[in-house]
């Protein structure tokens, strides 16, 4: 059986039930504490038919308590070509805009003329490639903020690594903010 993950939240096992998706399965739930300022998501595998079923729900028929989701074929920032280090573990991942901006001209980020924006001087702007948690390096790294960004970053991510997406969450989200749980 083919199966498809998605990203949701809040109360989409509401969609599941009422929507019937006998196959969906959450594979990964992070609950934000309750002084956190990211909010609580989870990834659900579901088969093709039942991705095909929610696929199909309009808008307009969308409860108010089914939360949210989100699913995306992948991302458009091209193939993975750095080493960084997020929850100790190494991953390949992309560069972020202001990153890549720094190497494409003189550093506008510091008020030194002598800038050459050499890969000492962007660690010193930018840092070292390392992040506490997989959506820290997407909100801060890559600058993405929407749940539709966010999903499609962290499935072209999940891919390029050669692992799913829950995978990818377990393996690289920091305990610090989080409860984790799969459901």
């Amino acid at each position: 059986m083919s199966t498809v993950e998605i990203l949701a939240g809040e109360d989409f096992a509401n969609a599941v039930y009422q929507l019937g998706l006998t196959s969906a399965i959450c594979t990964f739930h992070r609950r934000a504490l309750t002084d956190s300022y990211c909010e609580d998501f989870q990834v659900w595998l579901l088969s093709n038919e039942d991705f095909q079923n929610l696929c199909a729900v309009n808008n307009a028929d969308w409860q108010d308590d089914w939360g949210w989701w989100r699913y995306a074929v992948g991302s458009n920032l091209g193939k993975v070509d750095h080493t960084y280090t997020i929850n100790g573990r190494e991953i390949q991942a992309w560069d972020g805009p202001g990153r890549l901006t720094f190497r494409r001209s003189v550093c506008s980020h510091c008020a030194e003329q002598d800038c050459k924006s050499s890969d000492r001087d962007i660690l010193e702007c930018h840092g070292d490639r390392n992040y506490d948690d997989i959506l820290d390096y997407i909100y801060d790294e890559i600058g993405a903020s929407t749940s539709t960004n966010v999903c499609a970053i962290a499935i072209d991510l999940a891919k390029q690594n050669h692992m799913m997406l829950s995978d990818l969450f377990q393996i690289y989200s920091g305990e610090e903010q989080y409860e984790y749980d799969a459901d």
